[in-house]
């Protein structure tokens, strides 16, 4: 990047260097970009760095050379970009000295018109129909995983405390959860016909499958400061929403 950056000819110097991460390299890259322009650096965090359980590593050593990169990064920056308030107030919290350089700019969305028509199509199949179908849409990582809502319903079931012929999972993305309860979880729910695991779509079958569901599921524990990004597609689908999570930004 840096060799690029000397091939600019005087006419092509930027007026100012906007780098946008995670990853985290990104904002390190902007930050030397704007040092060897001379112009203005602006860092967006569109997730926590170091704030986040989810973010830290298994070394001390490597999450205190973290923390080192981002007060340097906010340091440098001329104005720093949260995407929640609650993670412009973390900031605020551990850089005082910096306040006036933190804003809030908020995700959002590009929603297909034919998206927003399917939308109102469906406006009512959640209580015409026989069946509540509840989809997730994206990927399933990490804390990010649904092994609470699989007990929930596996209890549920073994209770008889639910008719089960109205219930279903759908789930379509990725998967990368590992841990053996939650994979047992899932195979015992899919051999009872409650849930479907299903690969990734385009963006734009996946914004029509969105605006088509009777519910979206929305899976954030353990961060106050983090939504998903795909919240403002589901608010802008009109869709009912269903959020496993704790008070916060989500």
């Amino acid at each position: 990047v840096m060799r690029q950056a000397a091939s600019f000819t005087p006419e092509q110097k930027p007026d100012l260097i906007f780098a946008t991460g995670g990853p985290w390299t990104g904002l390190l890259i902007g930050q030397a970009l704007a040092k060897y322009f001379q112009v203005p650096f602006v860092a967006d965090f569109r997730d926590p760095w170091i704030t986040d359980s989810v973010y830290q590593f298994s070394s001390p050593l490597l999450n205190r050379k973290a923390e080192r990169m981002e007060a340097a990064v906010c340091s440098s920056a001329a104005a720093v970009i949260a995407n929640t308030d609650e993670l412009r107030m973390e900031f605020l919290g551990k850089y005082s000295a910096l306040t006036r350089k933190f804003v809030t700019i908020t995700n959002g969305f590009n929603f297909p018109a034919v998206a927003l028509q399917s939308s109102q199509d469906s406006k009512d199949v959640f209580h015409q129909s026989e069946t509540i179908e509840i989809c997730h849409f994206g990927s399933v990582y990490g804390d990010r995983n649904a092994s609470s809502l699989f007990q929930a319903i596996s209890e549920i079931h073994r209770e008889s405390c639910w008719p089960f012929s109205r219930i279903r999972l759908r789930f379509v993305g990725s998967w990368e959860i590992q841990d053996a309860v939650t994979l047992a979880l899932a195979k015992q729910l899919e051999e009872n016909g409650l849930l479907r695991r299903e690969p990734p779509v385009s963006h734009r079958e996946c914004m029509q499958q969105m605006a088509s569901a009777q519910a979206l599921l929305i899976l954030q524990p353990h961060s106050a400061s983090r939504v998903p990004a795909k919240t403002y597609e589901y608010i802008a689908s009109g869709r009912p929403i269903i959020l496993i999570g704790e008070k916060g930004a989500a």
